[in-house]
Parts: structure tokens; C-alpha cells; sequence
């Protein structure tokens, strides 16, 4: 859905705020007297009572609107993004890692072999195909940020794309800039359903990528962009599938500088659906003829 709208607050303005909904408080308000529990045991200790009052008192509507004035609208159409509020809210930005929690709470969980190379426990997660174990692991792992990104290269260049994608996107929450980690997180957001993902990696990896030098530049064509865009051009191309093409080609000018200039003189998004596909046989006889 685009729109929530609600008479009353609760925790559903940020769960609808941190998927991106455009959210109001509108029509006939919800009422939260003040003696609402007075039935409740609590309401007999005094301290307690205060407690709740004061409790009660941050449902008032008098004291949203003076908090939170821009949740009040006259229509549900009037509502307003607001991730970045429910983030704040939520405490996104204060999520610590599963084996973090784990040690919290007190519990014994599997530890992955921590003697073992980074990039050996990555691969074997990966084929046994459980991405919440693997996600643990990489959260947990006590490894420098240069063992991670040249993990995410590797991972790349051995079309293991899931496995990039879900590292890619920790490195990236942490503040480490690649190219290989924007290429991994625009291609694996687009293959996984992640349009912002796949957004944030596409807008920071033609930068990226123009700060190479030409023979890197070069490197990264043949060893990473054509292995894992080669696959999924042909299927799309098979199937006439417009949607995946156009993405891709996006993609690929964003990543290879050469294509930029080559592909679509009209524009893409721009050109034609059957533009489109024959821009991507372009692609494959040029990858063809690579030396």
C-alpha cells in the first residue's frame, strides 16, 4: 500500500513509516481518557497510578499534535513519508549483530569454525543455503573490512551472487564504499526484489567506478559485470522478459563506462521496449568479441 491512515496512535504509524507508507492522522479522533485502566490493579498504588497517567497523557491528541503536528491531515492523501522518523523511533540505528543478541540474552547458540579462513566458512554456508546462519555468521565474524570486501570479489567472480549480495549489503551498513560492493547490492537487489537497495548501488557505482584506472576498469568488465549480467541478459532476452532487460541495461551503463557512450543513443529508460532488447543483443556480440 502507499497510504495508512489512523484516528488514533500507536505502533503502526512507524511499522507503516518504516516501509516507506505515506502516513496521517485523520477523521473523527480516538478519545484515550486518563482514567482509562482505573479498574486495573496498578491503578491502586499510587506511584503506579502516576505511571499510568503519564502514560496516558502521550495519547492525548492535544500533545501529539504539539509532538508530532505533521502526522494530522485533513485527508489520508495529504500523508507524508517518513522512514527516516521511524528509523529514529524504532532504534533501527541501534541493532546489534545475532551473535550479539545471543550473548545478551545469555543463550548458547552454534558457533561457525572461527579458526577457519573467512572466505572458507562463506562458501560452505552458501551451498548449504540457510541465509539466516549465513547472516549470523558474517555479523559475527571478527574480521577486518579488507578481508570482507575481497570476500565480496571473489564471491563475484564465482557467480555466487546471493552470498555477495547479503555481504555487500552489511559492508555497506557499516559505511565501506567498493565497487564491487555497489555492483553487488544494485544487481542483487534488483534478482532479490530490493528496489532501494538496488537504487543505492546503482547511484554510487558509476563514481566508483570512474575512479578505477583504465586496466581496472577493464578487470572488472571481464571478471565481474559480464559472468553475472551474461546469464541473466540471455534469459531475459529468450523470454522477451522488457522488465529484467531494461534494468540491467541501467546497470551495466552505471558499471561499465565504455556502454555509456555505445548504448542507446535515444536514452535509456526511454527507448522502446524493442529498442531495449536490441541494445541487449548489442551487449552479448560486443562481449562476444571481447579479446
Amino acid at each position: 500500500f502507499e497510504y495508512m491512515t489512523s484516528n488514533g496512535i500507536g505502533s503502526h504509524f512507524l511499522y507503516a513509516g518504516l516501509c516507506g507508507l505515506k502516513i496521517s492522522m485523520s477523521g473523527p479522533l480516538d478519545q484515550f481518557p486518563f482514567d482509562m485502566v482505573k479498574n486495573e490493579p496498578l491503578w491502586e498504588d499510587p506511584v503506579e497510578r502516576e505511571k499510568l497517567i503519564f502514560s496516558a497523557s502521550m495519547s492525548q491528541h492535544d500533545y501529539l499534535r504539539k509532538t508530532y503536528p505533521w502526522l494530522y491531515k485533513p485527508e489520508p492523501k495529504d500523508g507524508e513519508e517518513c522512514v527516516e522518523w521511524a528509523k529514529q523511533e524504532l532504534g533501527f540505528y541501534n541493532k546489534v549483530s545475532f551473535q550479539e543478541l545471543a550473548q545478551l540474552f545469555g543463550w548458547k547458540i552454534p558457533h561457525a569454525d572461527q579458526s577457519a579462513p573467512f572466505l572458507d566458512v562463506v562458501f560452505r554456508l552458501d551451498d548449504k543455503g540457510s541465509v539466516p546462519e549465513f547472516v549470523q555468521f558474517i555479523q559475527g565474524a571478527s574480521c577486518s573490512p579488507q578481508e570482507m570486501l575481497s570476500a565480496v570479489v571473489q564471491l563475484l567472480a564465482k557467480t555466487r551472487l546471493r552470498a555477495a549480495y547479503l555481504l555487500s549489503m552489511l559492508l555497506a551498513k557499516r559505511g565501506h564504499q567498493n565497487v564491487s560492493v555497489s555492483f553487488a547490492r544494485g544487481i542483487g537487489g534488483h534478482v532479490y526484489n530490493n528496489l532501494a537497495e538496488s537504487d543505492h548501488g546503482m547511484a554510487t557505482l558509476p563514481t566508483l567506478v570512474d575512479a578505477l584506472s583504465v586496466e581496472n576498469q577493464t578487470l572488472f568488465h571481464k571478471r565481474i559485470v559480464i559472468p553475472i549480467l551474461s546469464p541473466l541478459l540471455v534469459a531475459a532476452i529468450e523470454h522477451s522478459d522488457d522488465q529484467r532487460i531494461e534494468p540491467l541495461l541501467l546497470l551495466l551503463k552505471a558499471a561499465v563506462p565504455l556502454f555509456r557512450t555505445m548504448l542507446n543513443q535515444e536514452g535509456v529508460p526511454e527507448a522502446s521496449r524493442k529498442g531495449n532488447r536490441e541494445q541487449a543483443r548489442l551487449v552479448m556480440q560486443v562481449w562476444q568479441n571481447l579479446p
